[in-house]
């Protein structure tokens, strides 16, 4: 029953590329070795986080890591240089592992997800929103480079993009992200 969803979405890929024509993949430069590629990498990445998460939920309580405010800006400061899904799953788990070890912190929240609702709030605001700061460790960006190595496309470098969102102040999406804090998870 957990897994309906992605079984469902597997069975459509499937039926997808056997039923599309063969003629509509090349004239597109259809490939799914770029989705490969992509895939591979999260798993590893989701492979080696298993030490992390199993130490985080057992070691929670020695972190001082309790509040909405600690978690919304550490899940969004990781996120801006990592992937905003494994650094949600990480966060998470710390989460899991204070409430399980300190639940009377958080009498009255609803739980949600296995953890205090204030922290799910907090852990997806701050993964989300800090996540589009830069395009490093951006999956569809992995996409892409991987795409346009294939095809012998130019890709621009890092450095050679152009600053995300507000061109004019750096830390403009920083300060966006912090009143969106604020209106969001405090009130």
């Amino acid at each position: 029953m957990k897994f309906i969803r992605e079984l469902f979405l597997l069975i459509m890929l499937f039926a997808s590329l056997k039923t599309t024509p063969k003629r509509l993949h090349q004239a597109n430069n259809f490939s799914i070795e770029p989705i490969r590629e992509v895939a591979y990498l999260f798993l590893g990445i989701f492979i080696t986080m298993i030490p992390c998460i199993l130490f985080l939920e057992s070691n929670a309580k020695h972190l001082n890591i309790t509040t909405p405010t600690a978690f919304y800006f550490l899940s969004g400061g990781l996120s801006s240089f990592l992937d905003n899904t494994p650094t949600a799953v990480t966060f998470h788990s710390l989460a899991l592992g204070i409430y399980q070890q300190s639940s009377s912190l958080f009498a009255g929240i609803p739980i949600v997800g296995q953890i205090p609702e204030n922290l799910l709030r907090a852990i997806s605001l701050g993964s989300v929103l800090f996540g589009s700061m830069t395009y490093i460790g951006n999956g569809p960006q992995f996409y892409d480079k991987i795409h346009c190595r294939r095809k012998s496309y130019s890709h621009a470098r890092f450095s050679e993009l152009p600053p995300p969102i507000f061109p004019y102040h750096p830390f403009a999406h920083f300060y966006i992200a912090k009143l969106s804090f604020y209106f969001l998870i405090i009130n």
